[in-house]
């Protein structure tokens, strides 16, 4: 309903887009999330520089597409999530390790083992004790 009184509410795509994915509707998901980032970039000099609501629009469709086996688009989205959170040093440990584990098994899916390593190495730097790192790495190395 929010959708057609304001059709420019990034917001209203965003929480469709999470009820659908519950739903299991991915692709509508997906569809959703990419209008709520369009949205926002129109938009994006009335927010605050501290608003991450872009990385968490991008994250959650490169979550749809690895559940998707689209590792390719996964990978995209992983990497701007990262790429945008560190340049504004909004990259905790909390969001880093399962972007990065997400980076790496997208990276290790599409046969890029050096890539996929190296993420898997990141997430023991910010946690020598995360046992997906380790798992993560020595899955790659299996390979």
């Amino acid at each position: 309903h929010t959708i057609s009184l304001d059709p420019s509410c990034y917001l209203a795509y965003y929480n469709r887009a999470k009820c659908y994915f519950a739903l299991g509707s991915h692709q509508e998901a997906i569809s959703d999330y990419t209008t709520a980032q369009e949205l926002l970039i129109d938009c994006k000099h009335t927010l605050s520089p501290d608003n991450i609501i872009e990385a968490k629009i991008v994250q959650n469709r490169g979550l749809i597409y690895f559940k998707l086996r689209e590792y390719v688009h996964a990978l995209d989205d992983f990497k701007f999530v990262a790429m945008d959170l560190a340049v504004r040093d909004k990259l905790s440990k909390k969001l880093a390790i399962p972007l990065y584990q997400a980076t790496g098994i997208s990276l290790h899916r599409l046969g890029q083992v050096n890539q996929a390593v190296n993420y898997m190495k990141l997430m023991l730097e910010l946690d020598i004790t995360c046992i997906h790192g380790y798992i993560g790495r020595a899955t790659v190395y299996m390979d």
